[in-house]
């Protein structure tokens, strides 16, 4: 477990973009493999400058390197005024759909019931975005909060962000429609919702150890067969939650 638990950190790190993963394997230095990490995203932003509208540009790259400040957030709910304190969604969101469109980010909806079928219930105005590689995520927030990550000595809010992204992207790549649930009177959410065996079943991420209060409110409003707890510990079974590795997301 604990040797695991190192190249998932190491994950967090790298990623799984192949030019990154070579740069690491041919030299096993983070600064190297930083370094093309920061390569890929001036290519990014070629590629904004290339195809997107002249208008659009610099709203485009606004929106995508305001993600490390939209997933140090307690909640991490995607806000236009992050963006800009004068952003809304009128001004900032085709430069969305470009950023989606493009592939290097995707949106998972808030539902207001979590019950099938899911689309059912989404509401489009809420949600949260994540970028598709961890990597080029992590890269995104600076090198030394990589060498945090690698050490497991980085604190505060944004672990939790990071963690959440990738989670997402490990289901995503497993094939599953993602969504969440915050209602605004309340401080529960779930992370992660999928379905499953018939089932709404609910994903919690935890960056560390800790209590499981909205989980628990879930299981016990919604009743659901059983829960998936992420967490840095090792497996455990209780009442119905099922707690595995952050890197057990992979069998989920």
């Amino acid at each position: 477990h604990e040797k695991m638990m190192k190249v998932f950190r190491l994950y967090l790190v790298v990623g799984g973009m192949p030019a990154v993963v070579n740069t690491f394997f041919e030299t096993n230095n983070f600064q190297e493999t930083y370094s093309k990490q920061i390569s890929i995203l001036t290519e990014y932003e070629n590629d904004i400058k290339k195809y997107a509208k002249t208008t659009d540009r610099q709203k485009i790259r606004d929106c995508y390197y305001s993600l490390p400040r939209q997933l140090s957030k307690e909640y991490t709910k995607f806000q236009y005024k992050t963006v800009d304190p004068k952003g809304s969604s009128k001004k900032y969101e085709n430069s969305l759909d470009w950023l989606i469109d493009a592939g290097m980010i995707q949106k998972v909806l808030n539902v207001s019931t979590p019950l099938l079928p899911l689309a059912g219930y989404e509401q489009p105005d809420q949600f949260k975005i994540y970028s598709t590689d961890i990597g080029i995520t992590t890269a995104m927030f600076g090198f030394q909060t990589q060498v945090a990550l690698v050490n497991d000595t980085l604190l505060g809010p944004a672990k939790g962000g990071i963690y959440e992204n990738l989670i997402f992207d490990m289901l995503v790549k497993r094939g599953y429609k993602l969504n969440y649930i915050k209602k605004i009177d309340s401080t529960q959410e779930i992370e992660f919702l999928i379905e499953q065996d018939c089932a709404i079943i609910p994903i919690e991420v935890k960056s560390k150890k800790g209590n499981t209060i909205s989980l628990n409110q879930f299981m016990k409003e919604w009743q659901p067969p059983y829960s998936y707890k992420l967490t840095g510990t090792n497996m455990g079974y209780v009442d119905n939650k099922i707690t595995m590795p952050h890197y057990f997301a992979m069998f989920i």
